[in-house]
């Protein structure tokens, strides 16, 4: 967890879904690189899915309706809340739903044999920590997709600085990286099958982003070998 010192305790997070009062945040669209890259993050045979701060599981529909075992995760209640809402409108079994902090969910090392976690790398109080722990639970030959907002993102500099590249902003945490520092964090036996750097516009988020904006982040698809 963060450091007393700075008092971020992540609440934000479950106060803007709480304030979609049931409305898809971030629009309900999942990543465009998750969708052109499904198939190569699905490596054949793969049966076990997680999503990792998961939201209200825009990136996570892609997979349902595929006879997949998938888990998906989030610090707030509220957003897996508006998931669930969301499966019983469009009639799909949702997955199972993880409340609470990802490193003491009781998740297995090795459970799965796809992971993915996109926007929330750099949400972690350590990243470093987070990709290690995401890596940990694929089985050998799994496969993970993230991202991590870079120095050009929309929100670099916004909100209160608390380390290097690290922001406090409405009670949400934002550690911005470029894609060699990325790589950097990585643990070791890990290969990194793709990576690339992209930038997109998104329209506003309610009170969290009020007016349409540019994002920029850093992408990777890796194998645990």
């Amino acid at each position: 967890m963060m450091q007393q010192a700075h008092a971020v305790t992540h609440a934000g997070w479950e106060e803007y879904y709480l304030a979609q009062d049931g409305a898809k945040a971030w629009n309900g669209v999942p990543e465009d690189f998750l969708l052109e890259h499904l198939d190569a993050i699905l490596i054949p045979g793969a049966f076990k899915v997680i999503d990792v701060a998961c939201g209200d599981g825009r990136n996570t529909f892609p997979f349902l309706g595929r006879g997949l075992s998938i888990t998906a995760t989030d610090l707030s209640p509220a957003a897996l809340e508006s998931f669930k809402s969301r499966c019983r409108m469009e009639d799909i079994a949702p997955p199972v739903l993880l409340a609470g902090d990802f490193f003491n969910l009781g998740l297995l090392p090795q459970q799965f044999h796809c992971a993915i976690c996109f926007n929330a790398v750099s949400h972690f109080p350590s990243p470093a920590a987070a990709l290690e722990h995401i890596v940990a639970l694929l089985m050998p030959g799994g496969r993970a997709a993230f991202n991590a907002f870079t120095t050009h993102d929309v929100a670099y500099g916004e909100g209160e600085e608390i380390g290097k590249n690290q922001f406090s902003y409405k009670d949400t945490l934002f550690t911005f990286m470029d894609e060699h520092e990325v790589k950097a964090l990585l643990p070791e036996g890990v290969k990194v099958l793709h990576s690339e750097t992209r930038r997109w516009r998104e329209p506003p988020h309610g009170a969290f982003r009020t007016a349409p904006h540019t994002h920029e982040a850093s992408f990777f698809i890796v194998e645990r070998t």
